[in-house]
């Protein structure tokens, strides 16, 4: 478990919220929003100025030594590979600091050099690494210890399609075994699909914590459809509607889905008229969150 109790540093504020053991909170914000100091707060890099972390249930300050091997953290500027070493032997030597048996050690770097797809340049020198080929090493080298906390800084950053969804997968397993993970981000639409919750933060403040689904319900802004008609002007008095506008043959409908669900609408105009076309306009967590701001 992470707790953050009324947290200020540099530009947070009285940031509170607490990430359960087995789950994933995505932290996003904009540049400067302060998620990259939530994160060295957590493992123990910054103190807070005021208020208290705990980090599984001690402060990463002062007590750090007790929790350190049983967080994995990667954060930008801290590179964990790094210079003339190749990838294998820079594992070795996290193997040696992190004291993982042999087997589990080979065991370990097998999965994840092939899952994640370094296993192919596992003799390249680190150095020589190109940007995507970084962040999949990157990646391998923070999960290598199993740790029981995982602070990500932007972990999606460089990978391609398909390596975003094989460390979801991977994030997915480790939290089903118990592992909590903070995971930070500028884009919410990366990154709400690997997390179970999401805290937002806009210039140092908590703007919102919570799951997905509750953010929706809570700050959506209306949906719309629009339908051009083949027949006459329907009946929308008893529809809950925000809005409607007709322009032409086309037909605007502004409506709240927390209300009536764009099937139900629908259903109705079709039960009194014909239509020719039909769009849905569906706004997304970027739309929410710039609603927030």
């Amino acid at each position: 478990m992470i707790c953050f109790d009324k947290v200020s540093r540099f530009i947070l504020s009285e940031v509170s919220f607490c990430a359960p053991k087995g789950q994933a909170v995505g932290i996003v914000g904009s540049s400067g929003a302060g998620k990259t100091t939530l994160l060295k707060l957590a493992c123990g890099l910054l103190a807070p100025e005021q208020g208290r972390v705990r980090v599984l249930g001690r402060e990463p300050v002062g007590e750090g030594r007790s929790v350190k091997s049983r967080v994995g953290v990667c954060i930008g500027g801290i590179p964990l590979l790094e210079g003339e070493d190749t990838v294998e032997e820079g594992f070795r030597m996290l193997r040696t600091i992190y004291r993982i048996p042999r087997k589990q050690f080979h065991e370990c770097f097998g999965e994840l050099s092939r899952r994640l797809g370094f296993g192919e340049f596992a003799g390249s020198k680190c150095r020589e690494l190109s940007a995507g080929q970084r962040a999949r090493v990157r990646l391998g080298a923070v999960l290598l210890s199993d740790p029981e906390v995982l602070l990500l800084d932007d972990p999606v950053s460089g990978l391609d399609v398909n390596g975003k969804a094989v460390f979801r997968d991977i994030l997915a397993e480790r939290c089903r075994r118990g592992t909590t993970a903070l995971v930070t981000s500028h884009d919410m639409a990366a990154i709400s699909p690997l997390c179970s919750r999401l805290a937002l933060l806009e210039k140092g403040k908590l703007l919102f914590y919570g799951s997905e689904h509750t953010l929706l319900r809570r700050y959506a802004p209306p949906e719309e459809i629009r339908v051009r008609l083949w027949g006459r002007l329907p009946d929308l008095e008893d529809l809950p509607l925000d809005s409607y506008a007709l322009d032409g043959d086309e037909l605007r409908l502004r409506f709240c889905p927390t209300h009536i669900t764009a099937a139900e609408i629908l259903k109705q105009l079709l039960g009194q008229t014909g239509l020719q076309s039909v769009e849905i306009h569906r706004a997304g967590l970027e739309d929410v969150f710039s609603r927030l701001r």
